[in-house]
């Protein structure tokens, strides 16, 4: 039987309960039943999310020999699997902490949780901005304030169990080289008498404290002397942005002020430091609601 209209022109049996057909306008064989045709995307690092600079193909299903297996365009990097979806604001390559140096941003996938680090020639930030541009990309604006703790570690990475940090680590360790990352180990408490510990109040007991010690605010503020009232009143309006990095010398890690471990050659300001972000996996419907029920917003100037 041949069945004309709509571009068909055949029926073919493709096993028990299987009917095909032949579309011309799309020049391939599709199944009956086929209810709402997808667009698919190529997806060149496996992670399904496709490359936004690309043209979608309208299928039933992904068209594995031309490798479109995203239905969605909507990758930040297709060339890393551990980078996914636009969620937040910007994509990492975007953020502030590239600004003036090389944008290498490396993606890394543990559990339910997505972590960006900074890279290369990306410069070093203080905490602040590492704060800051981690919150913009880690999902969605809050009214807490960027230091505040972020629901489901939205921000500076909260390496909050000992596996996570095994991994991460690890990770940023392949390379052999010396290396800082400003991660939310936070300082709790009053500047005298207080301790670092990880956004849900955890503390760091797998990491060991960089030679010398356990460091205070004030380790971050060297012209500042506590118990004085001048430095007192500074070190409090300052501790907010206040976080340890881990260090990584060549062989080991340890946490602390980022200069802690390096020789005079190798020294960096205690300021700065790269920057390792984490968020939950973007799933899909995160681009059309957002947890607390409102739509995604969109900010100008900022690629789509």
């Amino acid at each position: 039987m041949v069945r004309w209209g709509l571009g068909i022109v055949g029926l073919s049996a493709l096993g028990a309960g299987c009917v095909s057909y032949w579309d011309l306008r799309k020049g391939e064989e599709l199944p009956y039943g086929c209810v709402g045709e997808l667009l698919w995307y190529p997806d060149a690092d496996g992670d399904k999310w496709g490359d936004p600079g690309t043209t979608g193909k309208p299928s039933c299903g992904p068209v594995e020999q031309e490798n479109r297996t995203a239905s969605n365009a909507r990758d930040c990097d297709d060339s890393d699997g551990g980078v996914t979806g636009r969620v937040g604001a910007i994509c990492p390559a975007q953020m502030a902490f590239l600004e003036g140096g090389t944008p290498c941003v490396e993606g890394l996938q543990v559990g339910d949780s997505e972590i960006i680090a900074s890279c290369g020639a990306s410069p070093q930030v203080d905490a602040e901005t590492a704060a800051s541009d981690c919150v913009q990309w880690s999902g969605w604006d809050t009214e807490q304030p960027a230091d505040a703790v972020q629901p489901m570690n939205r921000g500076l990475a909260a390496l909050e169990t000992e596996a996570e940090y095994n991994s991460v680590t690890t990770w940023l360790a392949e390379g052999g080289e010396p290396r800082i990352v400003w991660v939310d180990l936070r300082w709790s408490g009053p500047v005298d008498g207080g301790a670092w510990t990880w956004p849900d109040g955890t503390a760091p007991t797998w990491v060991p404290a960089c030679a010398g010690g356990e460091t205070s605010p004030a380790d971050f503020f060297p012209d500042l002397v506590p118990g004085l009232p001048e430095s007192d009143a500074t070190l409090e309006e300052s501790v907010r942005w206040v976080r340890q990095a881990l260090i990584f010398d060549g062989t080991a890690w340890c946490r602390g002020v980022p200069d802690a471990v390096f020789s005079e050659a190798q020294q960096r300001s205690y300021a700065g430091a790269q920057v390792l972000c984490e968020r939950p996996r973007p799933v899909l419907s995160d681009f059309a609601v957002r947890p607390d029920g409102e739509t995604e917003a969109t900010t100008p100037g900022v690629g789509q």
